[in-house]
């Protein structure tokens, strides 16, 4: 091939415009002897080598499968058990998280008369009905508190 058809096809080629036969050609050409590449067109004969080089890892890849594309197959897949325990782990802490939520949900509570009250303004009224009927009068309040098992500073 003589060196203006190669420019010819280097420049279609730059400008996308080659056909799979044109670019063969190039390739053929850029695989001989770096000494009879002219200087200008030195880049194109690293690309065109780096193209081959490429091309012949994947066909390499395509049929060989190697140790490390097979291990790295291996370690992605978890045994089952792995998975199991993991997945009863984060049953156990969504259970828990449950439970907690609704206990605290609940607040603040009081039985009376064998019922659960919630209602504060109820519990309060009867928390001071209730020492109010263990209290002398109402300054004695605190006293009637350890009465019922509470502590006083007096003491």
């Amino acid at each position: 091939m003589q060196i203006d058809d190669i420019n010819s096809l280097v420049q279609k080629y730059l400008d996308g415009e080659t056909t799979t036969a044109e670019e063969q050609q190039l390739r053929s050409f850029f695989a001989q002897d770096p000494l009879l590449v002219p200087n200008e067109l030195k880049p194109l004969y690293a690309l065109f080598r780096w193209e081959s080089v490429e091309r012949c890892k994947e066909s390499t890849k395509k049929f060989v499968p190697t140790a490390e594309t097979h291990t790295t197959k291996q370690r992605k897949r978890l045994p089952s058990w792995i998975i199991a325990a993991v997945s009863a782990a984060a049953a156990v802490v969504v259970t828990m998280f449950v439970v907690r939520l609704n206990t605290t949900q609940t607040g603040d509570y009081a039985f009376v008369n064998g019922e659960q009250i919630t209602n504060k303004e109820v519990v309060q009224r009867e928390a001071e009905a209730a020492l109010d009927m263990v209290s002398t009068d109402g300054n004695e309040d605190f006293n009637a508190l350890s009465l019922i098992g509470g502590t006083t500073d007096e003491e």
